[in-house]
């Protein structure tokens, strides 16, 4: 199935997660259908099972280290994470990278199709995945700088590294970090 992943900082933002998946499911829960989540034990405890239930949707849990009996969830996040490991090592970046890595290789895999079946984006959307834009993650790129932040004798572009699509505009857009200043651009 198609996979939705979110960065938090701390557990406190789980609440806000759950709120975020809801918006981003809406489009494709027809009404009458029962949202499950599975999860560990540890999410399954606290603020994510509170706004989940709120929501009425049924929660399912693992007992304690036991996540082999998640294996339906666990497999495609070990899957993904072997991945990230590989974009990483095969771009020399370090684990700084990961949320950009992890973000780039759920894209991938909800776009990939497998067994002659289509790919989870497609059964989700009905469209084709199109992968026009999509780079290599660490591919060395150049963004060109508009004539408005340069004068006339800087250079036209610099040199940044692919770091994945932009999770906003992920169809038309890259991230790209530029060394130079250590930031990521969306470009």
């Amino acid at each position: 199935g198609y996979h939705w992943q979110y960065a938090i900082k701390t557990r406190s933002g789980l609440d806000a997660v759950v709120l975020q998946l809801k918006e981003d499911i809406e489009p494709f829960v027809t009404e009458g259908v029962v949202v499950t989540v599975r999860s560990d034990n540890e999410l399954a405890q606290g603020s994510f099972r509170a706004a989940a239930k709120r929501l009425g949707w049924v929660c399912e849990s693992t007992a304690p280290n036991s996540s082999f009996q998640n294996g339906t969830g666990e497999r495609p996040f070990r899957s993904i994470m072997d991945c990230v490991r590989a974009m990483l090592a095969d771009a020399r970046l370090g684990p700084a990278f990961w949320e950009l890595a992890y973000s780039h290789a759920v894209f991938l895999n909800n776009r990939i199709s497998r067994n002659g079946k289509p790919s989870a984006y497609e059964q989700l959307t009905g469209k084709r995945p199109d992968f026009t834009n999509v780079q290599p993650f660490g591919e060395l790129v150049a963004v060109w700088i508009h004539h408005d932040k340069r004068d006339k004798l800087q250079s036209r572009c610099q040199w940044g590294i692919c770091v994945g699509v932009s999770v906003q505009h992920p169809t038309d857009t890259v991230a790209v970090f530029l060394p130079q200043t250590k930031r990521t651009i969306v470009t």
